[in-house]
């Protein structure tokens, strides 16, 4: 069952730029920029069906960063308020997101057989709990009763990226058999350089109440601590880890014959990660497993689960001929 909260919004963004630009030289470009972006009631999911924390339960934790602390748990259990419904869910409009950069640029319109682009940015995305969820969720949060600590990093946060592309086809000779030899050629290599994606170090298992002197298992959310809400180990915050930086370079290298005045023929080959650099998209995201009383620390953590994707491939290599009239 879901409802959604009196007074529900609907998301609104704001958006913003301020911009210096100054030429340093003919057709060249440079530019300071800040951006900002401030997304506001955004949607969230609490189940209000919960019983309130029976309590709250501290739980060792052993290897890994964390060794030694206490993990301070809480704990639902028992009947439902409303026993005649499962989960009910409210569908409120109270989770935030924020978004900061600087981007500082360079370009230089093509002049004298040179053309570039670059640009860098240096961002910081923040929100506190947005989930880019499709539909609805029976609960988001790990304590329905208090959001308090569901700040963090956004999913989408790339705190820096750097991407230069240049057209280089110079054309020094005039006539003679160097012109024929040496003009008409085009080199063109991209290069892109990222952080890596966020994610969250999460908790495998669940806990049982009997640990803790309970009577009855019954936890009415089910999951880790019996709301059904996030897996997320609270001892940092959301995507508090960081995937490796991606980095890839692509490259076209080409040359153009005139055949006459009017018709030309270019032959051209194009790589695509020239390095053949692997890029892992996808990481074992299970911090610590639950187990009786104690977090276990997953050494698995981190490694790499998948890699390369529809954007990100293997090196790929084409030729091409192109004829114009």
């Amino acid at each position: 069952m879901q409802y959604f909260q009196d007074g529900f919004q609907l998301p609104q963004i704001h958006q913003w730029d301020f911009i210096y630009e100054r030429e340093i030289a003919r057709n060249t470009v440079v530019s300071a920029s800040y951006l900002g972006s401030f997304g506001n009631s955004l949607p969230n999911f609490v189940d209000t069906n919960l019983p309130a924390p029976s309590r709250f339960v501290n739980l060792s934790v052993v290897g890994g960063p964390f060794a030694g602390q206490i993990f301070n748990m809480p704990l639902f259990t028992g009947a439902r308020p409303n026993t005649a419904f499962p989960a009910i869910t409210e569908i409120r409009s109270n989770v935030f997101s924020k978004y900061h950069a600087l981007v500082l640029q360079a370009n230089r319109r093509l002049t004298r057989g040179l053309q570039f682009q670059t640009n860098y940015t240096l961002s910081r995305a923040s929100d506190n709990g947005q989930s880019s969820t499709t539909f609805t969720a029976n609960n988001l949060p790990f304590n329905a009763f208090d959001q308090s600590n569901e700040d963090g990093l956004s999913a989408f946060d790339r705190r820096q990226k750097f991407v230069a592309s240049v057209v280089y086809s110079p054309n020094p000779f005039s006539d003679g058999a160097a012109k024929h030899i040496f003009n008409g050629w085009t080199f063109a290599p991209i290069l892109n350089a990222f952080s890596g994606q966020r994610f969250t170090g999460n908790i495998s298992g669940s806990i049982d109440p009997r640990n803790f002197g309970l009577a009855s298992n019954q936890t009415p959310g089910g999951g880790v601590n019996g709301s059904g809400g996030s897996t997320r180990f609270a001892l940092v915050p959301r995507n508090f880890f960081k995937q490796p930086n991606i980095w890839y370079v692509d490259a076209r290298l080409s040359r153009r014959f005139s055949l006459t005045e009017q018709m030309k023929v270019e032959f051209l080959v194009e790589g695509f990660n020239v390095f053949n650099r692997t890029q892992v998209t996808v990481v074992n995201p299970t911090l610590y497993n639950l187990s009786g009383t104690t977090f276990t620390f997953n050494a698995p953590f981190a490694s790499t689960t998948g890699a390369d994707s529809t954007l990100f491939r293997e090196r790929q290599v084409q030729l091409a001929a192109r004829f114009e009239f």
